[in-house]
């Protein structure tokens, strides 16, 4: 859930931040999202490789990181870049491709993990997704209501003030929420570091297992050898 709301929040509010906070001419409102999709779709082609070799945790912190660090550059761009240098205007879609490259390795990476977590259990995959799909749906609509009624702008046309809002919502909401997942993940590993260390102490107990077993076998033999000899021997 936390993933899709990065994902979808910065794919809504991507242009209206490049028209009404940078006041950027009207063709950056397709070439954002261009530059997004190319570097998500970029990223995808090297999940595999990353993934085998660290791991799917620190491959969602990867992007948790670039995702990071995208916000934070969308927040200290300067407003209205229109009367700056001709070069300025196109330092603000670095940002773009570091946020397209870390909301692909999220989405992928968190698909990758729900996968793991239904394993075997096939027979409730079907539940486990339409949960999830519910559950994103219902969030992403939700935060955008909320976003909206808070808007300071009431009018129909855009004022000063829409200028500063969406840089806000853009640094704050989706960053919000990939701090509850990187919050999620920890806990997560958690779990798993635990599950592992149970699993060896069960590993390391079959030795006192063997043990009685195998006391259990020489009392039996001698009930069978004193049975056949027709003297009973007590057992100690």
């Amino acid at each position: 859930m936390c993933t899709r709301l990065v994902v979808n929040l910065t794919q809504v509010y991507v242009p209206l931040y490049m028209l009404d906070t940078l006041a950027l001419h009207k063709t950056s409102v397709a070439i954002a999202p261009l530059v997004i999709f190319m570097a998500g779709f970029v990223m995808t082609l090297l999940l595999k490789t990353i993934n085998k070799t660290i791991g799917r945790y620190f491959t969602y912190t990867l992007g948790l990181l670039a995702v990071w660090v995208s916000l934070v550059c969308i927040f200290i761009y300067p407003e209205h870049i229109e009367f700056g240098p001709e070069w300025q205007n196109y330092m603000i879609y670095g940002a773009m491709i570091l946020l397209g490259a870390g909301a692909s390795t999220l989405l992928v990476t968190s698909l990758s993990m729900v996968a793991d977590l239904i394993g075997c259990s096939v027979g409730s995959s079907a539940f486990v997704y339409g949960v999830m799909s519910f559950a994103d749906k219902l969030s992403n609509g939700v935060a955008i209501q909320i976003i909206q009624a808070l808007h300071p702008c009431k009018a129909q046309t855009c004022c000063p003030k829409c200028a500063g809002y969406y840089r806000y919502i853009l640094a704050f909401v989706p960053g919000g929420a990939a701090v509850t997942a990187f919050v999620f993940l920890l806990f997560l590993l958690l779990v798993k570091l635990l599950k592992a260390k149970a699993d060896r102490s069960r590993r390391s107990c079959p030795s006192r297992k063997w043990v009685h077993r195998s006391v259990q076998a020489t009392d039996s033999a001698s009930t069978t050898i004193s049975h056949t000899s027709g003297e009973k021997t007590p057992l100690i």
